[in-house]
């Protein structure tokens, strides 16, 4: 009969309530938290999260209360001290395993791009300098018919015409040749490949200036920080046999390089 009036533990039962259903109003949460300020979203977060380390220790207190007092609750006790210490393996396994596939997903991204001929360039080196230099007919027309473009280069020319133009080749292929010239990096293509040279590249994209010359743009992108955007000047012989890539600034060295 003894047994059978003995009270629940009130500190058990709202520990084990505390324990089990704080990871269900943490998931639950996260679907509208973000809409709230971030000072705001971020604390009530940690709160969530720390509930079930709460709820442990109001089971804790439980169960000493009710061993000494001889209440009900015991098991209930029990279970909100033990499963926060499962959750917490859970959630140290989840993180581990974000960690990880972040970090593989972004060396994965990182040896994608390294294999762009524009990786690592940041974009033209600042303002253009030397400006009394006209450059502009070298420049690209956005408009360019590049499907039909007026001469076609050989592979044999192209190596050629970047051995006469660069102080260094670098790298070269049958479709471009990459190198330096007065320290900027000159990527020359062959101009009936530049679309396909384009479609190739895992970072670039063909756009264009507002007063209407053709450039190309590309992103650098991280799972952990913002996109970097750049951009490089976009030019072609006079002979329209192939298209010069680089983040030359300055229109004395591109005068010169032609």
């Amino acid at each position: 009969m003894a047994e059978q009036k003995a009270k629940l533990s009130k500190l058990c039962l709202t520990g084990f309530l505390i324990s089990v259903l704080s990871p269900f109003a943490l998931a639950l949460c996260t679907w509208f938290l973000w809409r709230l300020e971030t000072e705001i979203y971020w604390t009530i977060l940690v709160v969530l999260f720390c509930l079930p380390f709460f709820g442990m220790i109001l089971s804790i207190a439980g169960f000493a209360t009710a061993r000494k007092n001889g209440r009900k609750g015991k098991g209930l006790g029990i279970a909100g001290i033990v499963l926060p210490g499962v959750y917490a393996v859970v959630v140290v396994f989840v993180f581990a395993a974000m960690i990880f596939m972040i970090k593989g997903a972004e060396k994965a991204g990182k040896e994608r791009a390294q294999s762009s001929d524009v990786y690592c360039l940041e974009g033209i080196m600042g303002i253009p300098v030397n400006t009394q230099y006209d450059v502009s007919r070298y420049k690209v027309p956005y408009d360019y018919d590049f499907d039909s473009p007026d001469a076609f280069a050989s592979e044999a020319e192209l190596s050629s015409y970047a051995g006469s133009k660069l102080d260094a080749v670098t790298d070269i292929n049958s479709i471009r040749a990459k190198g330096t010239y007065q320290e900027y990096v000159f990527i020359i293509i062959r101009i009936d490949r530049f679309k396909q040279w384009v479609a190739d590249d895992h970072l670039a994209s063909y756009s264009h200036t507002n007063d209407g010359y053709g450039v190309i743009s590309y992103k650098q992108t991280s799972i952990t920080s913002s996109a970097a955007s750049h951009q490089l000047n976009m030019y072609k012989d006079p002979l329209d046999r192939f298209v010069i890539i680089t983040n030359c600034n300055d229109n004395k060295v591109i005068t010169d390089f032609f």
